[in-house]
């Protein structure tokens, strides 16, 4: 079966490479992090095999633009204009029905009916969405959503910086909600920009992989104590948008690899292979990153060291406002992506076995989150990191407004998009 990469995501990647075409990031995987990546390509391979032997039921549900289509017992936590854009668009639905060991879950796509050749598209993306849930009820705590009610709404609408002078918020940079670990839980995802990759992110939450179960007051405070922002921290939804990133893209470094269909090809060579790929994506994700982060420092008109040093405490105070967890998200992100190798070293030393399952044992896991925020601490002056940042400002600074002006269209995709990663396919 072959994947194609979306438009949009072309788009980026030409862009980034055009404009910065000399790496700011060097990325090289430390024999560590090999380790930890090739156990998780052997279990992408493993789960490309069970979909082959999976009872997958489907139901095909052709619903126009009535108010009769498929919706969770959450769906009104959508945003008014995301509601609207939902029930007015002509669209299609398809609820595929899948076990995995101990665990059902029902998965709806409601979609435009002007895709091109649907049932494939279907088909391509169902079988994404099993080879992640194989991968994640592997290292899920058996107590987290023995069922989970997944509703993809793939709405053309794009996460968008907003107009000068408003806050980024929901509308502008979220694009799913769930809830963390329960025992039956559901996932709203309202966009198709990056939604496998969010279908990632939110199902770290629900099925219990990171740890936003547990107190963050505390965590939160720390993180503050750096970066005094008004900011609803969230911790750890950097640690989740870190492995939907990463398993991201080594997704896509294995179904790049023509020769690969089963675990018994999955030999030495191809294993380096595709950790090398993965090597090449990650370091335009990094690239990306920056890129994002700079963007949104531009937006609040702050430099990088303006959200920490104590004499910019007024410009900080007056400049920087967000409706979201635009620290989390763009900032604190952007940390761990430019350290994305020692991320994955600290996986490894800290989750252990559970490898993406952030180590949760009673006696270790307050210490461990505090961990993770030293992770910070140890490496936001990192000044290979502030350079880095402070090239990509300068690239704003310095070219934007020609840029703009360059351009019949001064909204150009690539100077106001807010997502958060370049790579995806379907």
């Amino acid at each position: 079966m072959s994947f194609y990469t979306t438009e949009d995501s072309r788009s980026l990647n030409h862009f980034i490479n055009k404009k910065f075409p000399h790496n700011i990031c060097i990325l090289k995987f430390s024999n560590k992090s090999k380790h930890l990546l090739e156990q998780l390509i052997k279990n992408i391979a493993f789960a490309n095999i069970e979909y082959k032997k999976a009872d997958i039921k489907s139901h095909w549900i052709p619903v126009g633009n009535d108010d009769v289509f498929p919706r969770g017992y959450n769906y009104n936590y959508c945003k008014d204009n995301i509601k609207s854009e939902i029930e007015n668009m002509n669209k299609i639905c398809c609820i595929y029905t899948i076990k995995i060991k101990n665990r059902e879950f029902q998965v709806s796509f409601i979609i435009p009916n002007n895709f091109s050749n649907i049932e494939n598209y279907f088909e391509q993306s169902i079988k994404l969405v099993y080879i992640w849930l194989y991968l994640a009820c592997k290292y899920s705590p058996a107590k987290c959503s023995h069922k989970i009610n997944i509703y993809l709404y793939l709405t053309s609408l794009k996460k968008c910086l907003p107009t000068s002078g408003y806050y980024i918020d929901e509308t502008h940079a979220n694009t799913a909600f769930t809830t963390s670990c329960k025992t039956i839980t559901e996932i709203n995802i309202f966009r198709q920009e990056e939604w496998f990759k969010v279908l990632i992110h939110e199902t770290f939450h629900c099925m219990g992989l990171d740890f936003s179960e547990f107190e963050q007051t505390k965590i939160d405070n720390h993180v503050l104590s750096i970066f005094p922002v008004n900011s609803d921290v969230r911790l750890f939804e950097t640690y989740c948008e870190m492995w939907a990133e990463i398993i991201n893209t080594l997704i896509i470094s294995y179904f790049s690899n023509k020769k690969i269909d089963d675990i018994e090809n999955i030999t030495i060579d191809n294993t380096n292979e595709m950790i090398k790929k993965c090597e090449k994506l990650l370091m335009i994700e990094q690239t990306f990153s920056l890129f994002q982060c700079a963007k949104v420092l531009k937006f609040f008109d702050l430099e990088y060291t303006d959200l920490y040093e104590l004499h910019c405490k007024y410009k900080r105070d007056s400049n920087y406002k967000e409706g979201t967890h635009v620290l989390s998200y763009y900032i604190l992100k952007c940390i761990y992506m430019f350290h994305v190798n020692e991320f994955i070293e600290w996986c490894s030393d800290y989750n252990k076995n559970g490898i993406i399952n952030f180590n949760k044992q009673p006696h270790l896991v307050e210490n461990n989150m505090y961990e993770y925020f030293l992770f910070i601490r140890e490496h936001y002056k990192n000044p290979e990191f502030i350079d880095a940042i402070n090239h990509m400002l300068s690239w704003f600074h310095k070219t934007q407004k020609k840029l703009s002006k360059s351009l019949r269209n001064t909204d150009k995709f690539e100077l106001k998009t807010l997502r958060m990663s370049i790579h995806e396919i379907i």
